[in-house]
Protein backbone atom coordinates (compact mmCIF):
# COMPACT_ATOMS: atom_id res chain seq x y z
CA UNK A 1 0.00 0.00 0.00
CA UNK A 2 1.38 3.39 -0.99
CA UNK A 3 1.94 5.90 1.78
CA UNK A 4 -0.26 8.99 1.18
CA UNK A 5 2.34 11.21 2.84
CA UNK A 6 5.21 9.90 0.74
CA UNK A 7 3.08 10.09 -2.37
CA UNK A 8 2.18 13.70 -1.64
CA UNK A 9 5.85 14.57 -0.97
CA UNK A 10 7.43 12.89 -3.98
CA UNK A 11 4.65 13.99 -6.35
CA UNK A 12 4.61 17.66 -5.39
CA UNK A 13 5.11 20.23 -8.11
CA UNK A 14 7.79 22.09 -6.11
CA UNK A 15 11.30 21.12 -7.22
CA UNK A 16 12.78 18.24 -5.22
CA UNK A 17 16.33 19.36 -4.49
CA UNK A 18 19.11 16.99 -3.47
CA UNK A 19 22.11 18.48 -1.70
CA UNK A 20 25.21 19.04 -3.80
CA UNK A 21 27.14 17.19 -1.09
CA UNK A 22 24.89 14.11 -1.28
CA UNK A 23 26.67 10.85 -2.01
CA UNK A 24 25.85 8.62 -4.96
CA UNK A 25 24.10 6.25 -2.55
CA UNK A 26 21.80 9.03 -1.34
CA UNK A 27 21.06 10.11 -4.93
CA UNK A 28 20.11 6.57 -5.91
CA UNK A 29 17.94 6.21 -2.81
CA UNK A 30 16.11 9.47 -3.62
CA UNK A 31 15.48 8.32 -7.19
CA UNK A 32 14.21 4.98 -5.92
CA UNK A 33 11.76 6.71 -3.59
CA UNK A 34 10.64 9.06 -6.33
CA UNK A 35 10.11 6.09 -8.62
CA UNK A 36 7.86 4.39 -6.04
CA UNK A 37 5.88 7.40 -4.86
CA UNK A 38 6.37 10.18 -7.37
CA UNK A 39 5.13 10.96 -10.85
CA UNK A 40 6.82 10.73 -14.22
CA UNK A 41 7.32 14.50 -14.13
CA UNK A 42 8.91 14.65 -10.67
CA UNK A 43 11.13 11.66 -11.49
CA UNK A 44 12.41 13.14 -14.76
CA UNK A 45 13.10 16.44 -13.01
CA UNK A 46 15.15 14.72 -10.33
CA UNK A 47 16.97 12.48 -12.80
CA UNK A 48 17.87 15.58 -14.83
CA UNK A 49 19.20 17.36 -11.73
CA UNK A 50 21.34 14.35 -10.80
CA UNK A 51 22.53 13.33 -14.27
CA UNK A 52 25.99 14.84 -13.81
CA UNK A 53 26.47 12.87 -10.59
CA UNK A 54 25.63 9.56 -12.22
CA UNK A 55 27.56 7.38 -14.60
CA UNK A 56 26.12 7.13 -18.11
CA UNK A 57 25.29 3.45 -17.60
CA UNK A 58 23.36 4.34 -14.44
CA UNK A 59 21.45 7.04 -16.29
CA UNK A 60 20.68 4.50 -19.01
CA UNK A 61 19.32 1.98 -16.52
CA UNK A 62 17.31 4.57 -14.60
CA UNK A 63 15.53 6.23 -17.53
CA UNK A 64 13.49 3.19 -18.50
CA UNK A 65 11.39 3.22 -15.36
CA UNK A 66 9.38 6.11 -16.83
CA UNK A 67 7.69 3.57 -19.14
CA UNK A 68 5.58 2.36 -16.20
CA UNK A 69 5.23 5.55 -14.16
CA UNK A 70 2.01 7.47 -13.72
CA UNK A 71 1.82 10.97 -15.10
CA UNK A 72 0.94 13.89 -12.84
CA UNK A 73 0.83 17.50 -13.89
CA UNK A 74 2.80 18.00 -17.09
CA UNK A 75 4.83 21.20 -17.10
CA UNK A 76 6.75 23.07 -19.75
CA UNK A 77 10.10 21.67 -18.54
CA UNK A 78 9.27 17.96 -18.60
CA UNK A 79 9.98 17.58 -22.33
CA UNK A 80 13.25 19.46 -21.90
CA UNK A 81 14.40 17.14 -19.10
CA UNK A 82 13.63 14.07 -21.22
CA UNK A 83 15.49 15.41 -24.25
CA UNK A 84 18.58 16.37 -22.23
CA UNK A 85 18.75 12.99 -20.47
CA UNK A 86 18.36 11.19 -23.79
CA UNK A 87 21.19 13.23 -25.31
CA UNK A 88 23.62 11.80 -22.76
CA UNK A 89 22.70 8.15 -23.25
CA UNK A 90 22.30 8.49 -27.02
CA UNK A 91 25.86 9.78 -27.31
CA UNK A 92 27.24 7.07 -25.04
CA UNK A 93 25.42 4.05 -26.44
CA UNK A 94 24.64 4.82 -30.08
CA UNK A 95 27.20 2.23 -31.19
CA UNK A 96 26.08 -0.40 -28.69
CA UNK A 97 23.43 -2.18 -30.77
CA UNK A 98 21.58 -3.78 -27.86
CA UNK A 99 21.37 -0.60 -25.80
CA UNK A 100 20.71 1.55 -28.86
CA UNK A 101 17.76 -0.67 -29.77
CA UNK A 102 16.31 -0.32 -26.29
CA UNK A 103 16.74 3.47 -26.31
CA UNK A 104 15.08 3.55 -29.74
CA UNK A 105 12.05 1.79 -28.25
CA UNK A 106 11.84 4.43 -25.53
CA UNK A 107 12.14 7.19 -28.14
CA UNK A 108 9.28 5.60 -30.05
CA UNK A 109 7.18 5.52 -26.88
CA UNK A 110 7.81 9.28 -26.57
CA UNK A 111 7.29 9.95 -30.29
CA UNK A 112 4.57 12.55 -29.67
CA UNK A 113 6.99 14.56 -27.54
CA UNK A 114 10.26 14.19 -29.44
CA UNK A 115 11.13 15.68 -32.80
CA UNK A 116 12.64 13.30 -35.34
CA UNK A 117 16.05 14.95 -34.93
CA UNK A 118 15.91 14.08 -31.23
CA UNK A 119 15.23 10.38 -31.89
CA UNK A 120 18.88 9.55 -32.59
CA UNK A 121 18.74 5.86 -31.79
CA UNK A 122 15.53 5.25 -33.71
CA UNK A 123 17.10 7.00 -36.71
CA UNK A 124 20.16 4.79 -36.45
CA UNK A 125 18.15 1.58 -36.12
CA UNK A 126 15.87 2.42 -39.05
CA UNK A 127 18.87 3.22 -41.24
CA UNK A 128 20.46 -0.17 -40.65
CA UNK A 129 17.38 -2.37 -40.26
CA UNK A 130 14.60 -2.19 -42.90
CA UNK A 131 12.33 -4.45 -40.86
CA UNK A 132 11.49 -1.59 -38.47
CA UNK A 133 10.17 0.58 -41.29
CA UNK A 134 8.46 -2.41 -42.91
CA UNK A 135 6.64 -3.17 -39.64
CA UNK A 136 5.24 0.37 -39.61
CA UNK A 137 4.17 0.02 -43.23
CA UNK A 138 2.37 -3.21 -42.35
CA UNK A 139 0.39 -1.37 -39.68
CA UNK A 140 -0.44 1.75 -41.68
CA UNK A 141 -1.00 0.49 -45.23
CA UNK A 142 -3.51 -2.03 -46.46
CA UNK A 143 -2.26 -5.26 -47.99
CA UNK A 144 -3.49 -6.74 -51.26
CA UNK A 145 -5.55 -9.18 -49.22
CA UNK A 146 -7.43 -6.49 -47.30
CA UNK A 147 -9.42 -5.22 -50.26
CA UNK A 148 -12.21 -2.90 -49.15
CA UNK A 149 -12.54 -4.53 -45.73
CA UNK A 150 -12.27 -2.03 -42.86
CA UNK A 151 -10.59 -3.47 -39.78
CA UNK A 152 -11.39 -1.04 -36.95
CA UNK A 153 -8.72 -2.45 -34.64
CA UNK A 154 -6.03 -2.08 -37.30
CA UNK A 155 -7.34 1.36 -38.26
CA UNK A 156 -7.12 2.56 -34.65
CA UNK A 157 -3.57 1.22 -34.33
CA UNK A 158 -2.58 2.88 -37.62
CA UNK A 159 -3.86 6.22 -36.36
CA UNK A 160 -1.79 5.85 -33.18
CA UNK A 161 1.50 5.17 -34.96
CA UNK A 162 1.07 7.37 -38.04
CA UNK A 163 2.55 10.49 -36.44
CA UNK A 164 5.77 8.58 -35.73
CA UNK A 165 5.84 7.12 -39.23
CA UNK A 166 5.32 10.56 -40.75
CA UNK A 167 8.24 11.95 -38.72
CA UNK A 168 10.61 9.28 -40.02
CA UNK A 169 12.48 11.15 -42.74
CA UNK A 170 15.81 9.52 -43.44
CA UNK A 171 17.98 8.09 -46.19
CA UNK A 172 18.60 4.38 -45.51
CA UNK A 173 22.19 3.45 -44.54
CA UNK A 174 23.32 7.11 -44.49
CA UNK A 175 26.13 7.70 -42.01
CA UNK A 176 28.01 10.94 -41.45
CA UNK A 177 26.67 12.39 -44.69
CA UNK A 178 27.74 9.41 -46.80
CA UNK A 179 25.75 6.59 -48.43
CA UNK A 180 27.39 3.37 -49.57
CA UNK A 181 25.82 1.97 -52.73
CA UNK A 182 26.12 -1.72 -51.77
CA UNK A 183 24.68 -1.13 -48.29
CA UNK A 184 21.81 0.92 -49.67
CA UNK A 185 20.97 -1.68 -52.31
CA UNK A 186 21.01 -4.43 -49.67
CA UNK A 187 18.66 -2.39 -47.44
CA UNK A 188 16.23 -1.73 -50.31
CA UNK A 189 16.22 -5.33 -51.52
CA UNK A 190 15.54 -6.60 -48.00
CA UNK A 191 12.79 -3.98 -47.60
CA UNK A 192 11.16 -5.09 -50.83
CA UNK A 193 11.30 -8.74 -49.74
CA UNK A 194 9.51 -7.81 -46.54
CA UNK A 195 6.85 -5.87 -48.42
CA UNK A 196 6.29 -8.86 -50.72
CA UNK A 197 5.80 -11.10 -47.67
CA UNK A 198 3.34 -8.53 -46.31
CA UNK A 199 1.63 -8.36 -49.71
CA UNK A 200 2.35 -4.64 -49.87
CA UNK A 201 4.99 -4.46 -52.60
CA UNK A 202 2.78 -2.12 -54.64
CA UNK A 203 3.78 0.75 -52.35
CA UNK A 204 7.53 0.06 -52.68
CA UNK A 205 8.22 2.82 -55.23
CA UNK A 206 6.19 5.37 -53.30
CA UNK A 207 7.96 4.61 -50.04
CA UNK A 208 11.53 4.57 -51.30
CA UNK A 209 10.99 7.78 -53.28
CA UNK A 210 9.93 9.42 -50.03
CA UNK A 211 13.08 8.18 -48.26
CA UNK A 212 15.64 8.79 -51.00
CA UNK A 213 14.63 12.46 -51.11
CA UNK A 214 16.48 12.78 -47.81
CA UNK A 215 19.79 11.77 -49.32
CA UNK A 216 22.82 13.95 -48.61
CA UNK A 217 24.24 16.11 -51.40
CA UNK A 218 26.79 14.53 -53.73
CA UNK A 219 30.51 15.24 -53.71
CA UNK A 220 30.02 17.29 -56.87
CA UNK A 221 27.56 19.57 -55.06
CA UNK A 222 24.44 18.28 -56.80
CA UNK A 223 21.44 16.43 -55.36
CA UNK A 224 21.14 13.59 -54.49
CA UNK A 225 24.45 11.91 -53.64
CA UNK A 226 26.06 9.68 -56.25
CA UNK A 227 25.03 6.33 -54.71
CA UNK A 228 21.39 7.39 -54.56
CA UNK A 229 21.48 8.53 -58.20
CA UNK A 230 22.58 5.04 -59.26
CA UNK A 231 19.83 3.50 -57.14
CA UNK A 232 17.18 5.78 -58.66
CA UNK A 233 18.27 4.76 -62.16
CA UNK A 234 17.93 1.08 -61.19
CA UNK A 235 14.66 1.28 -59.26
CA UNK A 236 12.98 4.12 -61.15
CA UNK A 237 9.19 4.17 -61.44
CA UNK A 238 6.54 6.86 -61.77
CA UNK A 239 5.52 6.31 -58.15
CA UNK A 240 9.12 6.75 -57.00
CA UNK A 241 9.41 10.00 -58.96
CA UNK A 242 6.11 11.39 -57.69
CA UNK A 243 6.80 10.66 -54.01
CA UNK A 244 10.37 12.00 -54.31
CA UNK A 245 9.05 15.26 -55.81
CA UNK A 246 6.43 15.63 -53.06
CA UNK A 247 8.97 14.92 -50.30
CA UNK A 248 11.42 17.44 -51.76
CA UNK A 249 8.70 20.09 -51.99
CA UNK A 250 7.61 19.42 -48.42
CA UNK A 251 11.12 20.24 -47.18
CA UNK A 252 10.41 23.87 -47.98
CA UNK A 253 8.08 24.21 -45.02
CA UNK A 254 6.51 27.58 -44.19
CA UNK A 255 7.47 30.49 -46.44
CA UNK A 256 6.52 34.10 -47.10
CA UNK A 257 4.84 35.07 -50.37
CA UNK A 258 7.06 37.41 -52.44
CA UNK A 259 5.33 37.62 -55.81
CA UNK A 260 7.03 34.45 -57.05
CA UNK A 261 10.65 35.55 -56.63
CA UNK A 262 11.60 32.71 -54.25
CA UNK A 263 9.81 30.21 -56.52
CA UNK A 264 11.83 31.44 -59.50
CA UNK A 265 15.03 30.87 -57.55
CA UNK A 266 13.94 27.31 -56.77
CA UNK A 267 12.95 26.78 -60.40
CA UNK A 268 16.45 27.75 -61.52
CA UNK A 269 18.16 25.79 -58.75
CA UNK A 270 16.38 22.55 -59.66
CA UNK A 271 16.86 23.16 -63.38
CA UNK A 272 20.61 23.59 -62.92
CA UNK A 273 20.68 20.40 -60.87
CA UNK A 274 18.74 18.48 -63.53
CA UNK A 275 20.94 19.71 -66.38
CA UNK A 276 24.07 18.63 -64.48
CA UNK A 277 22.71 15.08 -64.11
CA UNK A 278 20.83 14.47 -67.35
CA UNK A 279 23.60 12.81 -69.36
CA UNK A 280 24.67 10.22 -66.79
CA UNK A 281 21.50 9.94 -64.67
CA UNK A 282 18.50 10.69 -66.92
CA UNK A 283 15.80 9.36 -64.57
CA UNK A 284 17.21 11.30 -61.64
CA UNK A 285 17.41 14.40 -63.82
CA UNK A 286 13.75 13.94 -64.75
CA UNK A 287 12.81 14.29 -61.07
CA UNK A 288 14.58 17.61 -60.87
CA UNK A 289 13.19 18.84 -64.17
CA UNK A 290 9.72 18.11 -62.74
CA UNK A 291 10.57 20.07 -59.60
CA UNK A 292 11.86 22.93 -61.72
CA UNK A 293 8.71 23.00 -63.85
CA UNK A 294 6.50 22.91 -60.76
CA UNK A 295 8.21 25.92 -59.23
CA UNK A 296 8.13 27.79 -62.55
CA UNK A 297 4.36 27.30 -62.62
CA UNK A 298 4.08 28.45 -59.01
CA UNK A 299 6.26 31.47 -59.69
CA UNK A 300 4.07 32.57 -62.61
CA UNK A 301 0.91 32.06 -60.52
CA UNK A 302 2.28 34.09 -57.59
CA UNK A 303 3.44 36.87 -59.93
CA UNK A 304 0.01 37.13 -61.56
CA UNK A 305 -1.67 37.09 -58.16
CA UNK A 306 0.57 39.95 -56.96
CA UNK A 307 -0.17 41.94 -60.13
CA UNK A 308 -3.92 41.43 -59.65
CA UNK A 309 -3.71 42.58 -56.04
Amino acid sequence: MMSPIKTAYWSRSLRLRISEKASEKVCLWALSECKKYGTLESYLEMLFDLKDKLQDIQLYELIFVIEDMRSGNMNSMTDYYLVEILKVIQESFLNDLEKCSKIAALEWLCRNILEWEQMKCMQYMMKIDPSIYANLVQIIYKSDEDGDIVDKEKSDLANKVYSGFDKAKFCPTEKDGKVNYESLKEWLDKFKELLILQKQDKVFGNLIGRLLAYSPIGEDGYMPCESVRVIIEEYYSESLKTSYVVAEQNKRGVYTADAGRSEMKLHQKYRNNAEALQCKYPHTAEIYFDLSASYKWQADRERRRAEDD
